[in-house]
This record gives structure tokens, C-alpha cells and sequence, in this order.
């Protein structure tokens, strides 16, 4: 705790001493720049709307640079360098415990060149040498430093407290609201009122860095002395829906958003619709084609701002990002009396979020709800549009700060949250319900539930997105079919389709009039992909059921697609047919692998490299000989590398002589009624189940995978397993497809785990094929680690009978090893024979004796079936 003090203290002294020459703080943070660093803005801008760079900067300034809303991560890289740099003596911080940080947007402890005075920056400097070198401050100093623009009381006296963290209180938001609780009257307006205060605050009895510390763990912190949240955001942390979006959308999300901001800046009073169309598909257009903020810039909303004057649309996005007014008034202004169609909070925030990534927020519900959920905010009310946004833009920035978010990434998060609060989609007032089909005699469905789609045909209207209203449909449509007929429900169809849908709506997938199929909640918002062969019109669904139901009954519409929205009894029928709302789920409990590693005699680093070679080759093989936990750390190694211990996601087989091509994949089985039914094999249906959930891994063990015939098992999947041709563009078709376009495909999150008995006489040497796609890990015997001893001790067997274990067993291995002509290591005797299975077992001399005769003198016979006095003796000495 408090690391940080002994760097801090050091810097200001050799930073201080740079007075005479401030403009070589510019050439530093001009290297650190160069060097990859995140630092802070050089650019002044002029009352012309014209830039420069600065000349010179402060201490504080240079301070903040380090201690604003920033990484631990990027911090700690900064001081690295200041260190080597004016080689400081003091070591890096491994915490910033207590230090109170400005907002990025209000780094510098000086106004622009408009409203900068040509002194201030010197009396900055001069009172930074004061606080480092001087006992006491000089009244005056301070109090025109208080009145330099955009300083201020707290702003001083957190940057004093940067420099000399025992001789000055920082008197920052969270600080003033903890002495406020204790009925501090904080009414200061310069040196003097200041100094009075920390005389007042002497009797608390604490230095000034724990009253910092504390007033920031008060406000952020529950009863249990966790930072609010904190629980919801580590389990996200470990969830695979995190780590898709940080190894998949986050990099391109902010290289997006850079780039938008870029075209704003470029456009800069020439925003026409082109322009705007290019900023907003620029930012909104995410890796896999879909649109990464909904509606708020869809086409809908997009038409809407257009029919707006582009002079309007120029001053109103002029008024919101470019003028020196604070950030309420332009929202006050641009959500009020200058408000334009379609702009709603969210684009005005997004926009300013492209601006200032690390210090504005994308103001939407999902955000704003995901905040409340975290426990972080409470609504308020009788606030101007400004004045609400500042309140949620204070709560999610400290949210940000106190669980190292980066400011791209943390719209995701809250917007996670936020959705994770709403009720189930199935029941949501606010959600449409459709029916549809996917395909001419429903096709598609089984791809479309595999792939996780729903597409429409039309193709030759194009991309929707693109076309304005309905009439331009219908022009194409009639124009296809060379008639004037109205085509109301085509048309009908592809516009929804494009722009009534909505995240979050259910569809139920239908075939004909009278069988349902399954149910699925809308996960994208419209795309038109090109690539595609056919059916071009695609959105993202969750399909959460599959099966058939009869709905004769009460049929459903035939056309392609309905809203049965404003029919909720009809609803509640086709609900209720299926049981469609979920069953609640209890959170899957977190994989502890410190703990697991005690009971699996594996050293840590062993483990993780073994987890790093499935995680590459995708396919693994454990190996060794009888005993070693081959199929219960393959189990573990599952659990691992899924971070959870979720049974759902792992299958298990074993191979055998009669294991083949149909049991495995998919084949030819008889019915009830003596004819035969094309039936899909056990990994056939482990695929197709994880193509539905494509972030998660998904692990098949197979236990003895050298006892089966691989070639007849594998057929043409031995292609498809390897681990760089997976997924859907390597779809083929299987032996028993029905046409070419019949394709299946092993998705990039199967992982393969085999299992393999190196004692076995009766296993040929394993298929060169499977050698190629599989790494390869030897599971040596246990009783050397400490980790077995402990854990036989651990289980209530006696000292000597652990030792005589080890002993005696390891005596035993060594012979068998030394056996090459017969045996060799690969039949070294596992230490599982002696890990105990029953808690209320004596685990006794009787207990040792009857393992061996009953377990390990049998598999003695067998390794030296022609030599039964050999086995004879070896018995003896164990039972010695």
C-alpha cells in the first residue's frame, strides 16, 4: 500500500528543478509519444479555431498526465520510463492506492490560448518548486494559482497532493463528500480557508494519504469492503462472452472509432449525407457485418436526421463537439432547443464518446441500466438533458477508474449489464413475436439453426439498408416479375425484415401452416451479405429450441413472414406449446485450478503448457501407461480451458473394436417400424450443439482412441479435425448426405481430448493420420510428487503406509522400466491404484495388501505372463 509515494516524491524534486527550461517536460512527453506511450495532448487551439502545439507545460500538468483516467497498466508504463529516464532510485508503484485522478478531458492545469493568461504557467511552476522544497506555500501564490482557468480548489489541491502527499489534502469530490458526512463545513476560497481546514482535520488522527484512501473505498465500496460491482464484474471477467469480445470486436472497435473520429474531424462543416452515411458505417460496422449499436444509427434513424437541413445538422454537431462551452450546455442545447430528428441522447453522447473515448459515455438505456444494476447509480430527477448525462458520466467514468476499464470497451460492459437485467425476451412487453420460415419447405432450418441466422430471398433487391421506402421494394419485385401487382406481402416481408426487426424480438421458425419448428431471439440487426450463395437477407438469431410441434389446431400464416404481435393470445398458445421461456440457470461455478492442481500431481507450469498445446493443435492425445489419470485430468484439462465447470459442454466416449463411422457420425439405423432412419451420430449432434454457442469451448474426450479403427471412425473428418480446417468455410459434404449442399463443418470452439493406454498389447502403433492432427503429452506416475504424498496424508492414510507406497512402488516401476526386451516405461504402474476412493475407509496395512493382490499382481501377471516366479517375487517384496 502506498508504493507509490517514495516515485512521486523523487520525480517532483527532479522535475522542479527543470523551472529555468519548461519546455523540456515538451520534449518528453514528445519521446514518451514516440515511444508508444499514452500521454497527454500538446495541442492548444486558438480563439481562430486554428492549432499549435504548446511550448511549455507545468508540473501538475505533467503529473496529470500519469494520474487521470488511465490504466494501472498504462500508469505503471510511464513511470518505467520517467524512472530510467531521470533515473530515479525509487522502485516502479505496484498500486496508486489513494491518489485521486482528473478527468482526461481536464488534464492540463491551464486554459487554451484563449483563455490562458501568459503568466499562469509560470505560477504553476513556481508554486510546484514551493510544495517541493519550501516548508510553507507563499498565500498569494496560491490563491492566483486557485483562479487560473479551469483550476480551481479541488484540481489544485489534488496536483499539490501528487507532489507532496503529507503535506497537502486533497480536496476532491470523493474527499469533500466524506468530510461532509462527518459535518466538516468546507466553505474554502483561498490559502488561508485551506489552511485552517487541515488544522481542523488534524484531530481525525489519520495522514492525509489514508483520509484520500478512505473517502475513495467509502464511496466506492459495499459493507463488505468490495468495490461495488465487483462481484458481477469478475464473474463477466471469466465469462467466454468477455473474452469473444476482447479477442474478437475490441481491437477493430477501436480502430473503428478512431477512424470515425478522424471523418468527423475531416468533414468539419461539410457533414452532407454521404458524409455522415461514412462516419456512421465507419464506427458501426463491426468484424463479423453486424451493426454494433443497434438502432442508434440504423437506417430508420438515419433517414430521419436527413430530412433535416444539412446547415442544421452541420451547426448542431458544430454546437455539440467544437465549441468551449461545457459538455451540459451543448447537450442542453442539442437534446432542447436545438434538437434535429432522429439525434437522440445516445448519438449526441456518441458522438462525443468518438471525441473523448476515455472520458465520455454512450448514453443509452442499456448503459444507463447496466450502472443501476452495478449498484453505481441512483436516477435523479429535476435535471436538465446536460445535467443527467454529467450525473451518469461521473458514475460510469469512476466505474471505469476503479476496475482498470478502458473507455472503448466500457459501453460493452454496461450495455451487458444493463441487458442482462432485462427480463427474459420471451417475455418482454416491448419485444415483437414473428413468424417464420426459413426457406421453401423450411429448407434452411437446419443450417440456420446451426449457423445461428434467419436470411430471406429476394436476393436481386439488394441490401435494404439501402433502399428508402417500400415502394422502391415493390418497383423491384414487379419489376422481377414483369407485372404491376401489388406483392403486399413480399414487400411487406423484405422491409420488416430489414428494418422492423429488432434485437431482442422472437421469432418462431415454421414449417407450412402447421408445424412449428423452434424458437429464437433476435441477436443482430439487419446485414446483406453478399457472399452468400442464396438468401442474402441475414440476421444473427439465438436459436434457443428445436423439435417439431403440431400446430394444426390453430394454424400458423403461410407467408415467409408475420408479426403475431398484436395477437398475444396466439402467443401465449405458441408458448405454451413449445414451454418456450427458459428454465433460470444457477451461475456454473469457476474452474479453481490452484486447488484442482493438489489432486491432478501435475506442477502448475506442466498444466498450463498442456492447456497451451490443446489450445494451438485443438486436438490432444494424454498417454501413458495404466493409472496415471489420464481420463480424469482430461476432464480437468476441460474445465480449464473452459475457466468453468460446466458438464454440458463436455462429452465423453470410448472406442472400441465395433466403434464406427456411424455410430460416431451419422448413419442408417432401424425404426420401430422395421424401416430404416438416417440417424446422426454422437459427434455429429456435439458439433452442431457447439456451432450454437460459438465463444464457448466445447471438449469431446475419447477414451481409449487407439482401440477403435480411426480410418472407418473418422472418414472424412480426419481432414476436417485438424486444427486450421475448421469451421464453415471447410464445410463438405458427409457420406450419407442427401445433396451437395448438405455440408457439415467441426466449428473453431471443439476441442478433442483422446486418451491413449501405452501398456496395451493388444493396440497396433496409432495411425500416422492421427499422430499428425493430435499433440502428443506423456502422463508419467505420481508417486514422486510431493503432491501425492500430501494427498494420501490428506486423506487420512498413515505416514509409514504413504511412505511404503512411494517406496516399494517406485522400486516396482524402476524394474518394469529396465525391462526393455518385454517392457520398458511405457508400462510403468499408475499412482491412482492407491488413491482413496472412501473416506470411511481404514486405509491400513489391510488396505495396502489388498490393492496389490487384488490390482496390482493381476496387471504383474499379464506384463510377465511367461515368467510367473518373476511375478511371484515382486509381489513378495512389495507385501514385504
Amino acid at each position: 500500500m502506498f508504493s507509490w509515494i517514495p516515485i512521486y516524491i523523487e520525480l517532483a524534486e527532479k522535475i522542479v528543478v527543470l523551472k529555468s527550461s519548461p519546455e523540456k517536460l515538451i520534449h518528453i512527453v514528445k519521446d514518451m509519444k514516440k515511444n508508444g506511450l499514452l500521454t497527454i495532448s500538446l495541442t492548444d487551439h486558438l480563439a481562430d479555431g486554428s492549432e499549435m502545439e504548446l511550448s511549455a507545460l507545468d508540473p501538475f500538468t505533467f503529473f496529470a498526465m500519469f494520474n487521470r483516467g488511465i490504466t494501472h497498466k498504462n500508469r505503471i508504463a510511464i513511470l518505467e520510463y520517467l524512472k530510467n529516464h531521470f533515473d530515479l532510485k525509487a522502485d516502479v508503484p505496484s498500486d496508486f492506492d489513494g491518489i485521486p485522478v482528473v478527468q482526461n478531458t481536464a488534464s492540463w492545469f491551464f486554459g487554451n490560448a484563449p483563455n490562458r493568461k501568459e503568466d499562469d504557467i509560470e505560477l504553476l511552476w513556481r508554486l510546484a518548486e514551493q510544495a517541493v522544497s519550501q516548508e510553507n506555500l507563499d498565500p498569494t501564490l496560491f490563491d492566483k494559482c486557485l483562479n487560473v482557468w479551469g483550476v480551481g480548489l479541488a484540481k489544485l489541491t489534488v496536483g499539490l497532493f501528487w507532489l507532496k502527499p503529507d503535506k497537502f489534502m486533497p480536496l476532491d469530490k470523493l474527499s469533500l463528500s466524506y468530510f461532509n458526512k462527518r459535518n466538516y463545513d468546507i466553505n474554502i476560497s483561498d490559502h488561508n480557508g485551506y489552511q485552517e481546514f487541515l488544522k481542523r482535520i488534524v484531530t481525525i488522527g489519520k495522514s492525509y494519504k489514508e483520509l484520500s484512501l478512505e473517502a475513495y473505498q467509502e464511496e466506492t465500496s459495499d459493507d463488505n469492503g468490495q468495490k461495488i460491482g465487483e462481484p458481477l464484474v469478475e464473474s463477466l471477467r471469466k465469462r467466454s462472452d468477455f473474452k469473444e469480445f476482447k479477442s474478437i470486436h475490441y481491437e477493430p472497435k477501436v480502430e473503428r472509432e478512431k477512424k470515425a473520429w478522424d471523418l468527423i474531424r475531416q468533414y468539419r462543416g461539410a457533414y452532407s449525407k454521404e458524409a455522415l452515411n461514412e462516419i456512421f458505417d465507419t464506427v458501426d460496422i463491426g468484424p463479423t457485418n453486424n451493426r454494433w449499436f443497434g438502432s442508434l444509427i440504423a437506417q430508420p434513424n438515419r433517414n430521419l436526421i436527413f430530412e433535416t437541413p444539412t446547415e442544421t445538422i452541420n451547426h448542431w454537431i458544430e454546437q455539440l463537439l467544437f465549441t468551449d462551452q461545457p459538455v451540459e450546455k451543448s447537450l442542453d442545447y442539442c437534446l432542447g432547443k436545438g434538437k434535429i430528428k432522429g439525434a437522440s441522447k445516445g448519438l449526441a453522447t456518441l458522438f462525443l464518446y468518438l471525441k473523448s473515448p476515455q472520458e465520455d459515455v454512450v448514453w443509452v438505456p442499456a448503459t444507463e441500466r447496466g450502472l443501476a444494476v452495478l449498484g453505481r447509480l441512483k436516477i435523479k430527477k429535476n435535471l436538465s438533458s446536460g445535467e443527467q448525462y454529467l450525473h451518469f458520466r461521473n458514475a460510469a467514468v469512476q466505474f471505469r477508474k476503479d476496475f482498470e476499464v478502458d473507455g472503448h470497451e466500457l459501453d460493452w460492459y454496461l450495455s451487458y449489464f444493463g441487458n442482462q437485467q432485462k427480463k427474459d425476451p420471451i417475455e418482454k412487453s416491448d419485444s415483437r413475436y414473428w413468424t417464420y420460415s426459413p426457406g421453401k419447405g423450411s429448407k434452411f432450418w437446419e443450417n440456420h439453426y446451426a449457423n445461428g441466422i434467419m436470411t430471406i430471398g429476394w436476393d436481386y433487391i439488394g441490401d435494404v439498408s439501402h433502399i428508402e421506402n417500400t415502394e422502391v421494394i415493390r418497383a423491384k419485385i414487379q419489376a422481377k416479375n414483369g407485372d404491376t401487382k401489388s406483392h403486399k406481402n413480399d414487400v411487406l416481408a423484405c422491409w420488416d425484415f430489414g428494418y422492423t426487426i429488432k434485437p431482442g424480438d422472437v421469432i418462431f421458425a415454421k414449417k407450412g401452416k402447421s408445424k412449428l419448428l423452434g424458437y429464437g431471439i433476435v441477436q443482430s440487426d439487419y446485414f446483406f451479405d453478399d457472399d452468400r450463395p442464396e438468401h442474402k437477407h441475414v440476421r444473427k438469431v439465438n436459436w434457443i429450441k428445436k423439435g417439431v410441434w403440431d400446430t394444426s389446431d390453430k394454424q400458423v400464416a403461410l407467408k415467409t413472414l408475420t408479426d403475431i404481435t398484436t395477437y398475444p393470445d396466439f402467443v401465449k398458445h405458441l408458448q405454451s406449446l413449445m414451454d418456450a421461456t427458459p428454465p433460470p440457470t444457477d451461475p456454473l461455478p469457476i474452474y479453481d485450478k490452484e486447488k484442482e492442481l493438489n489432486n491432478l500431481f501435475l506442477d502448475e507450469a506442466k498444466f498450463d503448457r498442456i492447456i497451451d498445446i490443446l489450445k494451438s493443435k485443438k486436438n490432444l492425445v494424454l498417454q501413458g501407461p495404466p493409472g496415471v489419470g489420464k481420463t480424469f485430468i482430461a476432464r480437468h484439462l476441460a474445465y480449464a480451458l473452459m475457466g468453468v465447470v460446466d458438464k454440458d459442454r463436455v462429452a465423453m466416449i470410448q472406442f472400441h473394436q465395433s466403434y464406427s463411422y456411424e455410430d460416431f457420425m451419422q448413419g442408417f439405423r432401424p425404426n420401430s417400424e422395421g424401416r430404416f432412419d438416417l440417424k446422426n451420430g454422437v459427434f455429429y449432434e456435439f458439433c452442431r450443439k457447439a456451432q450454437q454457442k460459438p465463444a464457448d469451448p466445447h471438449i469431446f474426450v475419447i477414451d481409449e482412441i487407439n482401440r477403435g479403427n480411426l480410418s472407418k471412425i473418422f472418414g472424412e473428418m480426419f481432414m476436417l479435425v485438424e486444427g486450421d480446417k475448421r469451421g464453415p468455410d471447410f464445410a463438405m459434404p458427409l457420406t450419407y448426405a442427401q445433396d451437395l449442399g448438405d455440408t457439415f463443418y467441426i466449428p473453431e470452439n471443439v476441442y478433442i481430448i483422446g486418451t491413449m493406454n501405452t501398456a496395451d498389447r493388444s493396440l497396433a502403433m496409432v495411425d500416422y493420420a492421427l499422430r499428425r492432427r493430435f499433440g502428443f503429452i506423456t502422463l508419467k506416475p505420481g508417486f514422486e510428487s510431493e503432491k501425492f504424498r500430501g494427498y494420501l496424508i490428506n486423506n487420512g492414510v498413515d505416514a509409514l503406509i504413504v511412505d511404503k507406497v512411494i517406496e516399494r512402488m517406485m522400486q516396482l516401476n524402476n524394474r518394469i522400466a529396465e525391462d526393455h526386451k518385454n517392457l520398458g516405461r511405457g508400462y510403468c504402474i499408475g499412482h491412482s491404484y492407491f488413491c482413496p476412493a472412501n473416506s470411511n475407509q481404514s486405509y491400513d496395512n489391510a488396505w495396502y495388501e489388498n490393492v496389490i493382490r487384488t490390482e496390482i499382481e493381476p496387471l504383474l501377471e499379464e506384463y510377465w505372463f511367461d515368467d510367473p516366479d518373476k511375478v511371484q517375487k515382486r509381489v513378495e517384496l512389495l507385501l514385504a
